[in-house]
Order: C-alpha cells, then sequence, then structure tokens
C-alpha cells in the first residue's frame, strides 16, 4: 500500500517489507502514535461494509494484489471485471443481486469521461497514493477552472489534513495552490454579483 517509488528503490528485502508501512503511515498514523496497523480490523462503525458494497456494485476498481509473500492481501491479480463471487456471499442477506446490482461501468456511463460543463474544483491526490490511478487526473493539469494537484510522496487527503510542522513542501505548493484557486472564484463571483447589481 506504499509508495510505488518507495517499492521500486527498495534494495533489500527488508526495505521492501518496510516500503507499505511507510506508505500507511502517511494516511493512517498523523500522530505518530502507532507502532503497527490491524489490516483486518474493522470494527471502525462498520464503514469498511459500505466501500466494500460499493465496490461490488458499482465503484469496481482496477487494480489487483499479487497475495503472500509478496503484499499482505489476498491475491486477486490478473484483473479483470468477471463477477466476485464473494460479493454474493457477502451480501446475499440483504438481497444483493449481480444481474441487476454490478455494474463495473455505471460511473462512466452515468457520468463520462469528461464534464464540460463543470467548474471551480480542485482535485488534490498524492503520487504514494493507491487509488492515484482511479482519480480524475494522475498529473498537475487543469481543464478550464477544473483542477488536479498531486502531492509529491503524499497520499490523497493529505492536503487538507491540519498543518504540521513536518509537512513537506509539496503538501505546503498544494495548499497554497488551491487556496489561491478558490481565492479567485470567490472575487470572481463578488464580481459578476456586483456586475449584474449595477446592470439592474
Amino acid at each position: 500500500m506504499g509508495s510505488a517509488k518507495t517499492q521500486a528503490s527498495a534494495k533489500t528485502q527488508e526495505q521492501l517489507a518496510i516500503a507499505p508501512f511507510i506508505g500507511m503511515n502517511i494516511l493512517y498514523n498523523t500522530t505518530g502514535e502507532e507502532k503497527d496497523f490491524q489490516l483486518w480490523n474493522f470494527t471502525d462503525d462498520g464503514k469498511i461494509y459500505g466501500w466494500t458494497f460499493l465496490e461490488a456494485t458499482q465503484l469496481v476498481f482496477a487494480f489487483c494484489s499479487r497475495g503472500p509473500p509478496f503484499d499482505p492481501f489476498n491475491k486477486t491479480c490478473p484483473f479483470n471485471e468477471t463477477f466476485d463471487a464473494s460479493s454474493y456471499d457477502s451480501y446475499n442477506s440483504i438481497g444483493y443481486n449481480k444481474d441487476s446490482m454490478y455494474r463495473p461501468h455505471w460511473l462512466m456511463n452515468e457520468y463520462g469521461y469528461e464534464y464540460p460543463t463543470a467548474s471551480n474544483i480542485v482535485f488534490s491526490n498524492g503520487d504514494a497514493d493507491l487509488w492515484l490511478d482511479g482519480g480524475w487526473r494522475n498529473i498537475n493539469t487543469n481543464i478550464g477552472s477544473i483542477y488536479s494537484l498531486i502531492v509529491k510522496d503524499g497520499t490523497h487527503g493529505y492536503d487538507i489534513r491540519e498543518a504540521n510542522p513536518l509537512d513537506t513542501q509539496s503538501v505546503k505548493d498544494v495548499r497554497n495552490q488551491e487556496k489561491q484557486h478558490i481565492r479567485n472564484w470567490i472575487h470572481q463571483a463578488k464580481f459578476a454579483t456586483n456586475l449584474s447589481e449595477e446592470t439592474k
């Protein structure tokens, strides 16, 4: 779950084993107090079940894991869009129906790949994030007033966490860019409102 760069640069088995811990620390250990992580402890108000239900219906993620000994997750590679029988086992008791509920392309069919009428949005992510490829764009870019900002060596959500003296320069830069875009949009909206009032 760590940075692909961290794993790629590992020169020893120990460095390779530590790489996922480094990535998880960015997201799950902002206080620095955690020494290890319970991967399968889903006691946090059942939140994990909401995500897995979405994954079993219309938020199908196009990635997989190689399984032990390569990573701590079950082997699911190679990824394909075939129905996962475990979804049926997990949700059959609440009415899950594969034929009507498994829609791996629903998001793209419903909303498309481009958003010509959207405006004033900042999407942020980090290049150390497992979900990077699922974002709108995985590079720093913009189309009109829709921006994609990537935090170097960060994960999604890093930029909206409380500032910390140990924050990287990259996340500080992304936060400043976000603030500048929002200020500009507010200024433009105020200007448009004032102009509209003057023409009445």
